[in-house]
């Protein structure tokens, strides 16, 4: 056997690229010619090293020896046959996020915490490894568990599974790791006074913008007080007072920004 091979109990797998080659020995009158056959064929006479058929999956070779007295030799070479699958094929790929996910439009968008899966089979010689670069890495990593990328923007990744023969085969996808959280605004009703302040009626809008995946919620505490879900202006405070008011919004990839506004208001 000349390349690639894998013994799995009494099969032996050889790749496409794995060359067999025929040995046989008599210490009397020596070999005359080496004779063999592939899936019963006429029977070729042996020279050098060759190439079983490329075509998958079991192939039967039986090989002979004759002496210079043109016997056949009485050893282990007579009609010996042996059973190979040959293995063309790397294995089956696929991938998988563990994690937020947020799909838009043909785009896959997930945050540094998701983790990413690879996994793959074998159903001939079996899998050996799966490897993969990032971003147009040359040097491909071994995948021994599920991973991260945290930083942000377009990232390619590639990844390659090889079977026990080292068939070989690859996949490629393209994903967008956002790490930034939403765009937090506030807008009050009325206009500050003077004095720098505003009227104990005024309003409060809240509103937040993401770029990437869209706004989960906003939520917002006063003065150290519970926090709580935003969902109508806030109004109602009193007059001649300081307030705190700390914003908080979430997009849906679970990326997280904060806001702190702090105002007076009037005696009015």
């Amino acid at each position: 056997m000349l390349g690639d091979k894998f013994i799995l109990g009494d099969r032996v797998y050889f790749s496409g690229r794995t060359k067999l080659k025929l040995t046989a020995v008599d210490n009397k009158s020596g070999i005359k010619e080496v004779l063999y056959s592939i899936n019963n064929e006429p029977e070729i006479k042996y020279t050098d090293p060759f190439y079983l058929p490329n075509r998958s999956g079991l192939h039967n070779v039986k090989f002979r020896a004759v002496d210079n007295t043109n016997n056949p030799v009485k050893d282990d070479f007579e009609h010996s046959i042996g059973v190979i699958y040959v293995d063309l094929t790397g294995p089956s790929l696929n991938h998988s996020f563990s994690g937020p996910t947020f799909n838009k439009a043909d785009t896959i968008f997930i945050s540094p915490k998701t983790n990413i899966l690879l996994s793959g089979s074998d159903p001939e010689a079996g899998l050996k490894k799966i490897s993969f670069g990032m971003d147009g890495a040359q040097e491909e990593t071994t995948y021994s568990k599920a991973f991260n990328v945290t930083s942000s923007g377009l990232h390619s990744l590639s990844y390659f599974g090889y079977d026990n023969v080292n068939n070989k085969n690859s996949k490629k996808t393209d994903f967008i790791v956002d790490v930034t959280g939403p765009e937090i605004s506030s807008q009050f009703s009325t206009p500050l006074s003077k004095e720098s302040k505003y009227p104990s009626y005024v309003t409060i809008y809240l509103a937040a913008v993401d770029a990437e995946v869209g706004v989960d919620q906003i939520r917002y505490s006063i003065n150290d007080g519970k926090e709580q879900l935003y969902i109508a202006p806030l109004k109602g405070f009193l007059k001649d007072k300081e307030y705190t008011i700390k914003m908080s919004a979430v997009d849906l990839l679970g990326n997280t920004s904060q806001k702190v506004v702090s105002f007076k208001t009037d005696k009015y």
